[in-house]
């Protein structure tokens, strides 16, 4: 328990103040002994027991009448499971928004969503609370934006759901800014977060950093949890995992795959209808759902023939959450794949030509333009959805233009200069080596026997299980040494060693990933185990060309460049959507010629949640504080409770004036 106002508990020494009056009026009277006096006392001993305990339990109510007023003004709070330590008002208010579609899980009454309980709950507890400065962080903009009133915080638009992934790092990361820059007092930072493990990110080095943060502040920071980690139940979703344009015997036909999801692999089989939404023309499909995910391969629907481009949308029936029952795509005709290989000698790159020249589709032709370091200016970037970069990092005017295309949307993976005769020395490596996106090469390391690689990412990216569920023979690659790699990324897969064989580094379009292998057969068998290589470069490879042309397909958030959010008009999607943030919503929209389909990320269709353990580590040495609700509750996480000590008061004193009434003699009979 915890009041607004705990400078008046200072007054709690006046409860006292009752034994003191009894006190003084016991010093008052001096005893004498009285001789006539001796036969009454001796007559009332046997009743003097019950007069001491009676006067006791007077004394006991009306200081308990007291205690009961100071507790009452000083206003005590109670939240519903736990005691908060909020103690007295703060000066800034900090509230976090998890709006990820997670949070758009609906309860089995009243059909509300964790996220609008977590606000009903949150404005009422602040409300009780009250502050004198208001900041909301929501997981779209992750910036902090100032509100006059509490009431403004939380009916303003930027509250609303959206499709795209929170990241509770950053967010915490900017009210760390925030309070740097703006220095206010005493500050409660509020997260309401449904626990999904993908929002709260798994860099132990990130989470310390944020913690030493808080910990340095001379003012007093508490952070409180507002957690829903109720999982969802009966819940399904969809994923479109390819939409593409062909033409057969001069049909053309729009070719779908897709997986369906859902909670529980061991509910009974069923059906579930797809409705599939072609520009307004609708089409319904059947598929049975056996276990916790079922593919639907290259499902063809016909199109006109002049029809080259368009969009459409992928739809279940209503369940627990409606944010994952959509499915946005559109399609155009597919440009030619062409990769770029940048390359400081062929016979480590052999490898990679091979596997980049070969389309996965007979139809599609696959080209590699191949480039030596002194003939860069060669490069048709404009063209191409890979690069493929093997030598010194790029610097100067090169790093540049490898700027510039993973920006537009292209994919570069980079791998380890020449060792031979170098043993990882030379200009190329070490501290004074070309850096690019913060990493560099820093010398080559050659264990006492081949390593391997112990563990990697199959749920995700260019590491991840085959359509069918089978995992890439990632674990059987024997290297016979690799490059140490100075920066900071996503590790996809790492050696036994713990040092990273792929990395991932963040960018804000597209992606460049790290590769600290050699593909020479001198020093791994990579080439001979290709399939793993292979679904690398392909899958990195369609998500460079899918940013080419004028049909993409993205996910929601930061990563998505809208350019002018005006132009963009929406063909389909939220209608409530404010424009400014289209980026964070799933639909189509259109500008000039060129379509855009957005879609939640994949970490959305996954159910894992933070356990209780791993959260009270994340904030360990904070002053931290949990309480959890669940979706379609409407009680109260704090509320104030002066009104059961004014109840308290009232009873002790009608008890106290009953123990002061006189105790009525019996009448009796007069005798004859």
């Amino acid at each position: 328990m915890s009041f607004l106002q705990p400078w008046l508990l200072i007054a709690l020494p006046l409860l006292f103040l009752p034994l003191i009056i009894h006190l003084i009026n016991q010093w008052r009277y001096q005893t004498k002994r009285w001789g006539a006096m001796m036969f009454l006392l001796a007559a009332n001993r046997m009743s003097r027991g019950y007069a001491k305990l009676r006067q006791w339990l007077i004394l006991a109510m009306r200081m308990l009448a007291i205690a009961g007023l100071i507790f009452a003004i000083a206003r005590p709070l109670a939240s519903g499971w736990l005691g908060l330590s909020s103690g007295s008002r703060p000066d800034a208010t900090i509230v976090i928004l998890d709006r990820s579609p997670s949070m758009l899980q609906q309860g089995p009454v009243g059909n509300q969503s964790k996220l609008e309980s977590g606000r009903q709950q949150l404005r009422d507890a602040l409300t009780t609370i009250g502050s004198n400065r208001w900041v909301l962080i929501d997981s779209a903009a992750k910036k902090p934006r100032e509100f006059e009133r509490v009431e403004q915080l939380f009916d303003a638009p930027e509250t609303a759901g959206t499709s795209a992934t929170a990241d509770l790092p950053a967010m915490l990361t900017a009210a760390i800014d925030y309070l740097k820059v703006n220095r206010p007092g005493a500050t409660d930072v509020w997260i309401c977060s449904d626990l999904k493990q993908a929002d709260w990110g798994n860099s132990n080095q990130q989470w310390s950093a944020i913690r030493d943060s808080f910990k340095q502040f001379a003012q007093p920071v508490r952070i409180h949890l507002v957690a829903f980690p109720q999982p969802s139940s009966g819940n399904r979703s969809v994923r479109i995992l390819d939409a593409h344009r062909e033409k057969v015997n001069a049909q053309a036909q729009l070719v779908l795959s897709l997986t369906v999801s859902r909670d529980n692999a061991a509910d009974p089989p069923e059906k579930v209808p797809l409705e599939i939404d072609i520009g307004g023309v609708r089409s319904q499909v059947e598929v049975e759902l056996t276990a916790a995910a079922t593919d639907l391969k290259d499902y063809r629907i016909p199109l006109e023939s002049l029809q080259t481009k368009g969009w459409g949308k992928v739809t279940l029936p209503a369940d627990s959450n409606l944010a994952d029952n959509q499915f946005f795509f559109v399609f155009d005709e597919i440009p030619p794949r062409q990769t770029v290989l940048v390359s400081q000698s062929d016979a480590s790159t052999a490898t990679l030509a091979l596997a980049a020249g070969i389309s996965p589709d007979p139809k599609q032709v696959a080209t590699v333009q191949r480039v030596s370091l002194d003939d860069l200016a060669q490069i048709e970037w404009e063209k191409a959805g890979l690069l493929l970069w093997q030598g010194p990092l790029p610097s100067g005017p090169s790093a540049e233009d490898v700027s510039a295309f993973i920006k537009r949307g292209g994919r570069a993976i980079f791998f380890p200069p020449d060792i031979e005769g170098s043993a990882g020395s030379g200009p190329a490596w070490g501290e004074n080596s070309p850096s690019f996106l913060n990493c560099k090469w820093m010398q080559w390391t050659t264990p006492d026997k081949p390593t391997v690689i112990k563990t990697w990412r199959g749920d995700e990216d260019i590491l991840a299980a085959s359509r069918s569920g089978a995992a890439l023979p990632v674990g059987q690659l024997q290297f016979q040494g690799y490059a140490a790699l100075a920066g900071e990324g996503v590790t996809l897969a790492s050696f036994t060693e713990g040092s990273p064989w792929i990395m991932r580094v963040p960018t804000d379009q597209g992606a460049a990933y790290f590769c600290t292998s050699s593909l020479d057969p001198k020093q791994s068998n990579v080439a001979r185990n290709g399939i793993v290589i292979y679904a690398m470069l392909q899958r990195a490879l369609d998500g460079g060309m899918s940013a080419l042309g004028n049909a993409s397909v993205a996910t929601a958030g930061d990563s998505v460049d809208m350019g002018d959010a005006q132009a963009w008009v929406r063909l389909a999607g939220d209608s409530e959507a404010l424009s400014t943030e289209f980026a964070y919503h799933s639909g189509v929209y259109q500008v000039g010629e060129r379509l855009l389909a957005l879609n939640r990320s994949s970490s959305e269709d996954r159910a894992e949640m933070l356990n209780g353990e791993k959260v009270n580590e994340l904030f360990e040495g904070l002053d931290f504080s949990r309480v959890d609700s669940e979706a379609g509750v409407i009680g109260a996480i704090v509320q104030e409770i002066w009104r059961l000590f004014l109840v308290v008061m009232i009873i002790a004193l009608i008890t106290e004036a009953a123990l002061c009434v006189p105790k009525m003699n019996r009448s009796r009979g007069v005798a004859a």
